[in-house]
C-alpha cells in the first residue's frame, strides 16, 4: 500500500542517494543530450531550425546544471550538510524543464503537421525514456514519478488529439503502462529501504559497542521468521554458531523485545539474552 507521507518527503536515505548520484551522469547524458539529437534529426525539415537550435541549446543548459548540482550534491552529502534538501529541489526542478521540453516537442509535432511515422518515432524514444528512468531515478522515487508523468501524459493527449485506431490505441496501452510502471516501481523502491535497513541493523547488532536505552548490551541477536523459517544472526546470543543457521520455529521466544512487521510473509525480531536483561536491571 503506497504511504503517501512517505512519497512527499525529501528525508532520503544517503545510500539512496549515493546510488542515484552514480546513474545522474548517464541518465542526463542521454536525456538531455544523445535523445535531444535524435529528436532534432528525426523534425529538421518539419520544425524551423531556429526553434530547434534554441531547444538544443536548453537542453543543454539543463544537463549542466544536473552535472553541477550533482557534484554538489555528492560534496553536501559526504560532509552531512543541511543544503542536500536544497539540491535536491533544484534537481526537480531541472527534471521538472527536461519533462517540459520533451512536452514542447510533442506538441510541436502536431502544430507543424509532422507525418504519422515522425509521431510514432518520438512517442518510442519517450516511452523508452521513461522506461530507462527506472533504472536512473527510481532511488528517488518523488523525481521517477515527475519524469515518467508529466512525460508520458502530454504524450498521451498528443496521440489521441492525432486521433487515429492504431494512435488511439497506444494512447489507451499507455494509460496501464504507467499506471502498472509506477505502482511496480513503488514496490521495487521500497524493497530498497527494506535492504538498506536491514544491512544497517545486522551492522548495528554485530557491533560490540551497541547500546540500547543508554545500556551497553553484547548479547543481542536478529532473526527473519521467513516461510516459517527461523534464520538466527550473531554468535553471541543462545550460543549459536557465528554463521547463519535455521531451525523450525514453533513458538516466539519469551526473550523477544521487539517485533516489526516488514511484510506480511517476514518477522524481524531483535533478542535479547535474559542475562544481559538482568544485567540492564
Amino acid at each position: 500500500m503506497l504511504n503517501f507521507k512517505n512519497i512527499f518527503s525529501f528525508d532520503y536515505h544517503p545510500k539512496l542517494l549515493e546510488m542515484f548520484i552514480s546513474m545522474t551522469f548517464l541518465g542526463v547524458f542521454i536525456a538531455n543530450i544523445v535523445t535531444p539529437l535524435l529528436v532534432s534529426y528525426i523534425f529538421y525539415d518539419v520544425i524551423p531550425h531556429t526553434y530547434l537550435y534554441i531547444w538544443l541549446l536548453l537542453h543543454l543548459s539543463v544537463f549542466s546544471g544536473r552535472i553541477v548540482t550533482t557534484e554538489r550534491l555528492r560534496y553536501f552529502l559526504k560532509i552531512k550538510h543541511k543544503n542536500i534538501k536544497k539540491c535536491l529541489i533544484i534537481t526537480f526542478m531541472l527534471t521538472l524543464t527536461t519533462t517540459v521540453l520533451y512536452g514542447i516537442a510533442v506538441w510541436s509535432s502536431i502544430h507543424y503537421n509532422a507525418s504519422d511515422l515522425q509521431v510514432f518515432a518520438l512517442s518510442v524514444i519517450i516511452i523508452s525514456l521513461s522506461a530507462g528512468a527506472r533504472a536512473t531515478l527510481i532511488n528517488i522515487y518523488q523525481l521517477y514519478v515527475l519524469f515518467v508523468v508529466l512525460s508520458m501524459v502530454p504524450l498521451i493527449m498528443m496521440l489521441l488529439y492525432h486521433h487515429g485506431e492504431i494512435f488511439d490505441m497506444i494512447a489507451i496501452i499507455l494509460m496501464i503502462f504507467t499506471l502498472v510502471t509506477l505502482r511496480a516501481s513503488y514496490r521495487q523502491y521500497t524493497a530498497f529501504n527494506h535492504e538498506i535497513y536491514l544491512e544497517e541493523t545486522f551492522q548495528m547488532i554485530s557491533d560490540e559497542d551497541y547500546y540500547w536505552s543508554d545500556i551497553q548490551i553484547r548479547d543481542v541477536g536478529i532473526i527473519l521468521y521467513i516461510n516459517h523459517l527461523l534464520i538466527v544472526y550473531n554468535p553471541n546470543i543462545l550460543g549459536w554458531s557465528p554463521s547463519m543457521s535455521k531451525m523450525i520455529m514453533q513458538e516466539h521466544s519469551s526473550n523477544t523485545l521487539t517485533v516489526e512487521n516488514i511484510e506480511k510473509s517476514t518477522m524481524f525480531c531483535i533478542v535479547l539474552n535474559r542475562d544481559s536483561q538482568e544485567k540492564g536491571k
